[in-house]
């Protein structure tokens, strides 16, 4: 039996793969830079830089046509509220993501995921997608899974549990915004939002270490650092612009259930220092991810043959209607070798009466003259 996933779901998650994979090299990058030594605020602004550096550049490999541009200038100025909002998720995600990994590894990244499930949840409501029973079963699983690790071998203060909390509920606003846009037909510019919202970010960070007293190194930094933060601007901005993308082809709870697979290699990562309940837990994750989108294809082949039967037995009722109407023939008493349609004006005209035999009075009669 071959399985096969929607060409618009198949490409949702390529995408969705993509972004997540490219979080995991993000996460070890952003610990590589925290050994450094050079501080919190200055591992946040270069990291934000060169995360806006790289989203900017995507812009541009991507509009290279004027109508193009033109499009990214139309969507700046109609939907300047909604990029700004995406924008500001941009800030929110970033900051978030950088801080909880630094200060806590792995944990943070696995206390944001049901944040992010429950969220995403609430908003494929809200959006009114639908939610095949197969996709709600999932995120149920997915969800008890981390939350139960959440509580359970995770232990964070309360300023890091609210940072948790904004970073998840940050990610799925990101995920439905993109996904209303698609919705609606106007599609918003997701790495040119990314770009806008990540130098904000990093003006940000300046001004309020400034104002806190904490040094910021604007320049200066070792080579090897300056190294670290390109590469991990360049993953971010890779997440951002394929989990823009993304929601064009998949729900936002489908969404939601794709950004798990950063958290089951958060747990394949974390297992090798803590215990086996987290390995058991995160290959539990990812069956529960292969089983979803193995019955999404399943369902994919039964509903395509299904269809491909209907049109097979409308195209022969079709055939056998064409065949009553067309006109049949009949044989034609005098010749075996050729026959004549039987026509409406000829079926509807009377046969002929015979003609009238010779009367015996008539002048050319064989025994002539008149009767005595």
């Amino acid at each position: 039996m071959q399985l096969s996933v929607p060409p618009d779901e198949r490409r949702g998650i390529l995408l969705a793969l993509v972004g997540m994979g490219a979080a995991r090299p993000n996460d070890l990058l952003v610990r590589m830079m925290a050994r450094r030594s050079e501080g919190v605020p200055t591992l946040l602004f270069w990291e934000l830089t060169a995360t806006s550096l790289f989203s900017l550049a995507w812009v541009s490999l991507w509009t290279r046509r004027e109508a193009q541009w033109r499009e990214l200038s139309a969507n700046l100025t109609s939907e300047a509220w909604w990029m700004g909002a995406v924008a500001l998720q941009c800030g929110t995600i970033s900051i978030g993501v950088a801080c909880l990994t630094v200060l806590f590894g792995d944990d943070g990244v696995i206390a944001v995921a049901p944040h992010a499930l429950m969220a995403t949840t609430v908003g494929s409501f809200w959006l009114g997608d639908a939610m095949p029973r197969r996709t709600a079963v999932a995120l149920a699983v997915s969800s008890t899974i981390v939350s139960t690790l959440a509580v359970s071998t995770i232990s964070m203060s309360l300023p890091g549990a609210l940072l948790a909390g904004l970073t998840g509920a940050a990610t799925a606003a990101f995920l439905c915004v993109h996904r209303a846009s698609y919705s609606r037909g106007k599609p918003l510019n997701g790495p040119a939002a990314a770009g806008f919202g990540n130098l904000v970010a990093a003006g940000l960070v300046v001004v309020i270490s400034r104002l806190a007293g904490a040094s910021v190194a604007l320049r200066g930094v070792p080579p090897d650092f300056g190294r670290l933060a390109l590469a991990s601007g360049l993953s971010k901005a890779t997440i951002f612009a394929a989990m823009s993308y993304a929601p064009k082809y998949l729900t936002s709870a489908h969404l939601g259930l794709a950004a798990t697979f950063r958290t089951a290699l958060s747990m394949l990562a974390l297992s090798t220092r803590r215990s086996v309940a987290l390995l058991v837990a995160a290959l539990l994750l990812l069956l529960v991810l292969g089983l979803h989108e193995a019955g999404s294809a399943l369902f994919y082949r039964d509903g395509r043959e299904l269809a491909l039967a209907s049109t097979a037995a409308a195209e022969e009722i079709k055939t056998q209607d064409a065949d009553d109407l067309r006109p049949h023939t009949v044989d034609d008493p005098q010749s075996t070798s050729s026959s004549e349609p039987i026509t409406p004006s000829s079926a509807s005209q009377p046969p002929e009466p015979p003609s009238d035999p010779p009367s015996s009075s008539s002048p050319n009669s064989p025994t002539g003259g008149d009767r005595v």
